[in-house]
């Protein structure tokens, strides 16, 4: 009976140590596979070569979306002044209007009306007039009496004052009541008039349409003063400073346009969970061109740092992962998974490698990917 569990016990220590050293085994197979042995033809053959982490500045960005917007007081909003059908339309989006111009045209049986009121009213006012004026030489020569005269003044005056309120409501609407009591001509649409000079973006409006005074039918805008409205994730915010250096591109300009941060939202927009930013663009744009409401992937410029770096060609990624070769003693190199920070087209920071160790900085290609000129891998 002891003799098998003597038996047993040895058993187990033997399959123990047998795991153990099977599992030692599977390391160094992985180590050494992580492992190349260079010969000194291959690493002249192959261009390869050591160096150290540096200190350098890197400038990293945020990536951001965002609109051109005109500054809100070289907007304006055209509403027409009566309800009314949409006769003609001459202006819409991307056009430029002069100040002054007819954008369109408003129907609505009640511009006669108001016309005809209006010239009714020119002509009673120019009769009673004439008759004020008639009564009041008659009252000097005691050929009427004073009521007479009084009862002509007062008429007189009162169509003077229905004559000046028709006037005015015309000129509010857009008419030129001057113009038509000159023509005595009744004119059956309402020009709708530019207030400003500025590119036109036109609202969902159409010939025949009916509108009322609430409803928008253009906006006109001056491109004078541009700003982008960009929207910063809100884990960026504590970077962002008035006066950043944003840069942004337009598919017909070449160069990159320019511009810094003068307005930092305090409300996180909990749908995307951002920050709105406001930037004033700092190059002249060309004016023939319509900006308003056009999206633009910019880049915010964060601060610069000295950091650890590596040339970027060190590098290289497998499976999502960073790895870099470090150099060892006999010509030996060995793949090491390293961690990465911000990156410029020379150089990318390094996190967790040491300042005195040696790396591949040339030649890493042909390491990676076995297609070494000479010699053999191990």
């Amino acid at each position: 009976m002891k003799k098998i569990i003597y038996i047993n016990i040895l058993s187990i220590f033997l399959l123990l140590a047998c795991s153990k050293k099977e599992k030692t085994i599977h390391t160094e197979e992985k180590e050494h596979k992580d492992e190349i042995v260079l010969t000194s033809e291959q690493i002249k053959m192959n261009g390869i070569k050591y160096g150290k982490s540096e200190l350098n500045y890197i400038e990293s960005k945020i990536l951001v979306t965002g609109m051109i917007h005109a500054l809100p007081q070289n907007k304006s909003t055209v509403h027409p002044q009566i309800d009314g059908f949409i006769d003609k339309i001459n202006f819409f989006t991307g056009d430029y209007v002069k100040k002054g111009q007819v954008m369109a045209t408003l129907k609505n049986p009640s511009f006669i009306t108001l016309q005809k009121q209006f010239l009714e009213s020119y002509f009673n006012m120019n009769l009673n007039l004439k008759d004020f004026q008639r009564k009041k030489s008659l009252l000097k020569a005691d050929a009427i009496s004073k009521k007479a005269y009084e009862q002509a003044q007062a008429a007189y005056e009162v169509s003077t004052a229905e004559y000046q309120s028709l006037k005015s409501e015309l000129q509010l609407l857009g008419f030129n009541p001057q113009y038509i009591q000159k023509v005595c001509k009744i004119n059956p649409v309402l020009p709708i008039i530019s207030p400003r000079s500025g590119f036109v973006q036109a609202k969902e409006i159409s010939s025949g349409k009916q509108v009322t005074t609430a409803d928008e039918l253009f906006e006109i805008i001056n491109q004078n003063e541009l700003q982008i409205e960009l929207n910063v994730p809100v884990q960026y915010a504590s970077e962002l400073y008035i006066g950043q250096d944003v840069e942004f591109r337009l598919p017909e300009i070449q160069s990159k346009i320019k511009g810094n941060i003068h307005l930092i939202g305090k409300v996180t927009n909990t749908e995307n969970n951002t920050v709105q930013i406001h930037v004033n663009i700092n190059n002249k744009l060309p004016s023939n061109n319509f900006y308003e409401g056009r999206f633009v992937n910019a880049e915010i410029i964060r601060k610069t740092k000295e950091v650890s770096t590596l040339p970027i060609e060190a590098v290289f990624e497998e499976e999502g992962k960073k790895y870099i070769f470090i150099k060892k003693a006999n010509n030996k190199v060995e793949k090491k998974e390293i961690q990465t920070g911000v990156s410029n087209d020379k150089w990318i920071e390094v996190i967790n490698l040491s300042n005195n160790q040696e790396v591949v900085t040339s030649g890493v290609y042909y390491l990676k990917s076995g297609e070494m000129e000479t010699g053999h891998n191990h």
